[in-house]
């Protein structure tokens, strides 16, 4: 007989499990790769300057102290991807009851905007806007 060199005897069991932890692996990196190319091609997307008047939804709003005092900020994305961050107009906190409830609402404003941090970053100087769904409560969301 020839000798073939050392054999290698695998369990199925073993093997299918090894089998099965390549391909979650390979899932975990198309997936990260699939975000990462998303990220990038929202932030690809440049931020407006000058006066404009937008769709935005509302991703997370804060109490600033400016040398002004409190103020209420948010960072809204816009339809096109790109985002901007400024005071959230008077007209939009009279239509809530609590300033928390605008996340993740529609809103329309009309901005100055000027260039923020990043190309896809616009900063909202004197917004005005209204809520694109009406008015809304912490009881009728």
């Amino acid at each position: 007989m020839r000798w073939r060199g050392r054999r290698r005897f695998y369990a199925p069991s073993a093997y299918g499990k090894q089998a099965m932890a390549a391909r979650g692996r390979q899932r975990e990196r198309e997936e990260r790769e699939r975000k990462l190319e998303q990220r990038r091609r929202e932030e690809s997307i440049a931020a407006p300057t000058g006066v404009h008047e937008f769709t935005a939804r509302v991703e997370s709003v804060q109490d600033v102290n400016t040398k002004y005092g409190w103020r209420w900020k948010m960072t809204v994305q816009a339809e096109d991807g790109w985002r901007a961050y400024g005071t959230i107009p008077a007209s939009l906190l009279r239509q809530v009851e609590r300033p928390d409830l605008l996340v993740w609402r529609t809103v329309r404003l009309k901005a100055n905007l000027k260039p923020g941090s990043s190309p896809h970053v616009a900063l909202m100087s004197r917004p005005r806007g209204t809520l694109a769904n009406g008015p809304c409560s912490a009881r009728g969301l």
